[in-house]
């Protein structure tokens, strides 16, 4: 078996292996097998174990085919591998050793379970509690909108949001110093003589040659030059590596100015408080954008979805707290209840395979694992 098959079978590693001995005379219950690390230093980080005296801990697994790896590989003196909680092995006598305690996978890979309940009850929340930290993530997220309407303007407030929410990952950044330095109110204000069927294509000449991602070369260039504005990003402000074609920056940009342009006549607020109150699909279609040119969606319903829940929805909370506006407040209450979650990433699925059973799969649940993780110190 390659070393390669090994973290495969980590990986996999969850509650139901149980209380697995190690070399240090204690037994370790896996909560979180951690995240596989392709870069130096331990494979995987972020692990969350239970030990048998009660004690949670986090840190990183080392995983080698034998135990003499360890030392083979130079981790004794390397600074990188001081986190390392356990070192696991294919096969290895748990006698005891001045290294990092190990336990001997072969174990793992046979063990069926021993029947018994999870212990530790303690450490695994209640859907009750997943959803109070779920509310309490999203007052949070609300807090800071109210805080932006209140200096900017609900319009204003809601499209930095919408924008910082197009950055995918590490785009983020610039999406928001595009919105800060191209605000709302001047995209409205150049494009205002616009004819109709033209707007769309100027408002993404805009945002696109403002970021610093229009072609010179591009048919657009000529709308872009007669506005007069100038770049504020340069291709460089933007991360390529590792963003997938879909998500790219000038995709999400070309679904911002769609979007902008769909809730052109009545402004990006009233086109969305328009449709919260059609229940949590319609909301998610209202986000949605399909490429003109065929193919893959600017806005898919994934990336929809994420900007539902961590945007519009806290962003129309604060704004029905700020006026007063109790059917709203209800309407928006009503939908996170009830939405669906985007998809899922790699802490959150691990932090629902700890549940004991199956709870209904929403958004506010999601948020609930996320939050659990944070407790525990987990990235997500």
């Amino acid at each position: 078996m390659r070393e390669e098959d090994l973290w495969a079978v980590w990986a996999r590693a969850s509650p139901g292996w149980g209380f697995l001995p190690a070399s240090d005379g204690h037994r370790y219950r896996v909560l979180y097998p951690g995240r596989l690390s392709r870069s130096l230093g331990p494979d995987f980080q972020d692990t969350v174990l239970l030990r048998d005296d009660g004690r949670l801990l986090k840190g990183d697994v080392e995983v080698h085919r034998a135990l003499h790896g360890w030392e083979a590989h130079g981790h004794a003196g390397d600074p990188r591998y001081r986190g390392v909680l356990l070192h696991v092995v294919l096969r290895g006598a748990l006698h005891f050793s001045p290294l990092p305690p190990h336990i001997d996978l072969s174990v793992a890979l046979h063990f069926q379970g021993d029947g018994t309940a999870f212990p530790y009850v303690g450490a695994i929340p209640s859907k009750g509690c997943l959803h109070r930290w779920a509310d309490a993530r999203f007052r949070q997220r609300a807090s800071a909108y109210a805080r932006l309407i209140a200096s900017l303007g609900a319009d204003e407030a809601l499209y930095r949001g919408l924008m910082e929410g197009m950055g995918y990952g590490a785009n983020r950044e610039p999406m928001r110093l595009l919105a800060e330095a191209v605000p709302y109110r001047v995209l409205r204000r150049v494009a205002l003589p616009c004819p109709p069927d033209q707007r769309p294509l100027l408002l993404g000449a805009v945002l696109l040659g403002s970021g610093g991602l229009l072609l010179p070369e591009s048919d657009l260039a000529p709308l872009w030059t007669a506005t007069g504005l100038g770049a504020i990003l340069g291709r460089g402000a933007w991360t390529w590596a590792g963003v997938r074609p879909a998500n790219r920056p000038e995709r999400r940009l070309w679904g911002m100015a769609l979007l902008l342009d769909r809730w052109w006549e009545g402004g990006l607020l009233a086109g969305i408080c328009g449709t919260v109150g059609q229940g949590p699909r319609r909301l998610e279609a209202a986000l949605m954008v399909s490429s003109p040119l065929g193919g893959p969606a600017l806005i898919g319903h994934q990336r929809a979805r994420e900007l539902v829940v961590s945007i519009v929805l806290p962003f129309l909370w604060a704004w029905a707290v700020y006026t007063g506006d109790a059917p709203l407040r209800r309407a928006v209450w009503g939908v996170w209840k009830t939405f669906p979650p985007p998809e899922e990433n790699t802490v959150s699925r691990a932090m629902r395979a700890l549940l004991p059973s199956p709870l209904p799969n929403t958004a506010r649940l999601q948020q609930g694992l996320l939050a659990w993780s944070h407790r525990l110190g987990l990235a997500c």
